[in-house]
């Protein structure tokens, strides 16, 4: 049994448009519960970038009735998909994909443990375990895999069901099922890792420095930059929610300029966000910066940027203040007659 091509999927977009996203095959199949379905997989023909791909059925993206984000591909990289085909589509020729370059990596945080790997000789399901080593946790988990005949026949595109929740460093089984009706022709998997965590981010910092930090959001997040001047993270995000969303973001790695005894703050919009949590957090034994904002629905520029909290006094430091300041101030009252 060979199992290869472990890589993780994202869900974001990006702005650049690109063609270097096409078919290494598409197929239709019959589900065990009767519904068609067409799997394939998107190859990134880019030798230099990754690319981000969306595929969908009919002449527009917008107008479509059925579509699914493939997820960000790196260069030279695939992934496949598995998608049903609409009631009133006959041919799997009205599949379409659309790409973007983006500057974002396949995150690595998710990996399948291949010492586990296990086949079952009945059934011809694999199952096995996924690995978390990502500092944060990470729910709504797929691992995907191409499952093919001994003769590297194409038969069918399998996932298994969500992992809802893996904490920092955790792991979890996994269990791929292929269409009963080809399950005896399977001879290995090629499998994928598919995860809705934070996307892992590096960008070029001052001083030749970089900074690496993770990027998680129930919207779209596009035109991720670092501002050398201001030393801030900013980008646009796009709700898709009519009560708004949120956004995460957590420091993995650091220039100089954020110094441990500094917070993070967000500007939303121009303004400064007041429904946003700062805190450091401690995993694996390291720190990490770590700050949550909510946006409204529609788009909406964020900036993120470390500083240092104004000192807060004590209530009791503040109420022996109160009592002097009198007592200071008629000192002086007196003072200064004195001297008239």
């Amino acid at each position: 049994m060979l199992i290869t091509s472990v890589m993780v999927e994202t869900l974001f977009f990006s702005s650049a448009f690109a063609d270097s996203g096409v078919f290494n095959f598409k197929q239709l199949v019959i589900g065990d519960d009767g519904k068609k379905y067409v799997i394939g997989e998107i190859q990134n023909s880019d030798p230099d970038n990754n690319i981000e791909s969306v595929i969908y059925f009919g002449n527009s993206i917008v107008q479509s009735i059925s579509s699914q984000n493939v997820g960000v591909i790196g260069h030279g990289m695939a992934m496949p998909f598995k998608i049903e085909l609409p009631y009133d589509q006959t041919s799997i020729s009205e599949l379409n994909v659309q790409s973007h370059v983006t500057f974002k990596e396949p995150d690595d945080f998710l990996e399948v443990n291949y010492s586990t790997l296990r086949m079952d000789n009945h059934s011809h399901a694999i199952s096995g375990i996924l690995q978390n080593k990502s500092p944060l946790e990470i729910s709504n988990v797929k691992v995907y895999a191409i499952a093919m005949s001994a003769h590297a026949k194409v038969l069918d595109v399998t996932s298994s069901n969500p992992i809802l929740q893996m904490l920092p460093n955790d792991t979890a089984r996994f269990t791929l099922r292929p269409i009963s009706s080809i399950s005896h022709q399977v001879g290995y998997y090629s499998c994928f890792v598919a995860g809705q965590s934070g996307q892992n981010y590096t960008l070029a910092a001052e001083d030749g420095q970089n900074i690496s930090f993770e990027l998680g959001s129930d919207g779209e997040i596009k035109n991720v930059r670092y501002d050398n001047s201001t030393h801030s993270i900013s980008f646009n995000i796009e709700g898709v929610f009519p009560q708004g969303g949120w956004a995460e973001l957590m420091m993995v790695s650091q220039p100089k300029s954020y110094d441990k005894a500094q917070s993070l703050g967000a500007i939303l919009n121009g303004q400064n966000a007041t429904k946003s949590i700062s805190s450091i957090e401690i995993l694996s034994g390291k720190e990490y910066k770590h700050i949550s904002l909510l946006f409204p629905f529609g788009k909406n520029t964020v900036s993120i940027q470390p500083y240092n909290p104004i000192p807060e006094f004590p209530f009791a430091t503040i109420i022996l203040i109160i009592a002097i300041l009198p007592i200071v101030m008629i000192s002086r009252i007196k003072h200064s007659c004195l001297k008239t």
